[in-house]
């Protein structure tokens, strides 16, 4: 093959080297610029975790928090209950008073300070006054009376003040229902936005979780695509190394060729020097010779 023709395919190969080496430092550069922006996914989803670390925090301290005033109402609602069994109890013993007792029980007092009234004056009539065997009979038998309607008159108003003791009682126990029902109401209030900020933090968390989830996404694709790039530059360095190889060799057989012709030349001159009769050196002889020498040995 002439030279002319290997220096073109030497050229040739060259500049295809020249065009895998450009192409290999632009997907290195872009290999970089990959590596760069997994880096910075990576530090920003290093962010949104410790974020999603703090917003579980959050959400277990108000979850405690939660349960704590859950468990208040809890401990609220039993004594509450007794309370209502207790005022129902007591408005049954009250309702089935009033069916029962007498309707002058309710105004035993006025009665009983009366007869007591009454019972002193005859009493007093008795010790001060001079009275006939019949008056003094008379008056007796009417204290008799008086003192029976009078211890009466005492039971029907115990009964009642314990009837009255019961009202009094259901107020009070009502009294404390209301503050019980109260302290349930603002915890009821409390439960509420707690709810509501707990529904916002999980929210929050779900949101922190979505772009967790994205950036791992993203950076499964980035590395696909830098797996991508290694294995095209991989192929292009091979094929690299080939072209060079070839070219090489290309080259190493120019050489031979140009060591050829300067040997062939050199030949022709030393031959001419020797058919002249001019003096040779001992290389230029040698030269001279050696295709002579070169026949002689084959014969």
């Amino acid at each position: 093959m002439p030279i002319l023709n290997r220096y073109v395919i030497e050229a040739c190969l060259s500049e295809q080297i020249d065009s895998i080496e450009q192409e290999c430092a632009s997907k290195f550069a872009y290999r970089i610029e990959l590596v760069n922006k997994i880096r910075q996914l990576k530090a920003k989803r290093h962010e949104l975790l410790l974020s999603i670390k703090e917003s579980s925090e959050k959400i277990r301290k108000m979850r405690d928090e939660l349960k704590l005033y859950r468990d208040q109402l809890h401990t609220l609602s039993s004594p509450r209950k007794e309370l209502i069994e207790r005022i129902k109890d007591l408005k049954q013993r009250i309702k089935v008073a009033k069916q029962t007792l007498p309707k002058g029980v309710w105004y035993g007092i006025e009665r009983c300070e009366a007869l007591t009234n009454k019972l002193n004056e005859l009493e007093w009539r008795i010790q001060t006054q001079r009275l006939s065997r019949d008056e003094e009979k008379m008056i007796i038998e009417q204290i008799k009376e008086l003192e029976l309607k009078l211890q009466t008159f005492r039971k029907m108003n115990k009964a009642r003040q314990e009837v009255m003791e019961w009202v009094n009682n259901v107020k009070v126990l009502s009294t404390q229902v209301k503050e019980i029902d109260e302290k349930k109401s603002n915890i009821h209030g409390v439960l509420v936005e707690l709810r509501e900020k707990l529904r916002e933090a999980y929210e929050a968390k779900k949101r922190l979780l979505n772009e967790v989830k994205a950036i791992n996404e993203k950076i499964a694709e980035l590395s696909n695509n830098i797996n991508n790039i290694d294995q095209n530059l991989k192929e292009l360095l091979k094929k690299r190394r080939d072209l060079v190889e070839e070219m090489r060799k290309k080259q190493t057989e120019v050489i031979k060729i140009k060591e050829q012709q300067l040997f062939e030349k050199a030949q022709k001159a030393a031959k001419e020097k020797l058919i002249q009769g001019k003096k040779l050196t001992f290389y230029e002889l040698k030269l001279a010779l050696s295709e002579e020498m070169k026949s002689d040995s084959l014969d």
